[in-house]
């Protein structure tokens, strides 16, 4: 499996995720699905640029700086999402937390590219 790959999988992993978590208490708040959401689209948003940058098999200084800011964008949207409501409950910190502890490693893993 490429580096490539090791990204995507570990981003639907992530998106399953969070998924879960959101439903550990048996619903999925109004807020929470704003999050998941945001959090989806953005990450489709990643692997669609991802897809681009492997394209020619060769992956430039600037693309790499694109998907590192994408993987930020990612987490920033989360809580700008999740402050919408001017409170984060203990259910939507608990979402972040977790987007972040696996954007770390995707953007260690993109880095290294």
């Amino acid at each position: 499996m490429g580096t490539k790959e090791i990204i995507q999988e570990k981003l639907e992993r992530l998106k399953q995720s969070l998924l879960t978590k959101a439903l550990s208490d048996g619903k999925i708040s109004s807020e929470e699905r704003m999050i998941l959401n945001a959090i989806n689209y953005d990450i489709d948003n990643l692997l669609d640029t991802l897809d681009e940058a492997f394209e020619d098999g060769i992956i430039t200084s600037d693309e790499k700086t694109d998907l590192v800011h994408l993987v930020q964008r990612i987490s920033n949207d989360a809580e700008t999402t999740a402050s919408f409501d001017e409170y984060i409950s203990k259910d939507e910190q608990s979402l972040i937390i977790r987007l972040k502890r696996t954007l770390v490693d995707v953007q260690k893993t993109i880095e290294e590219l």
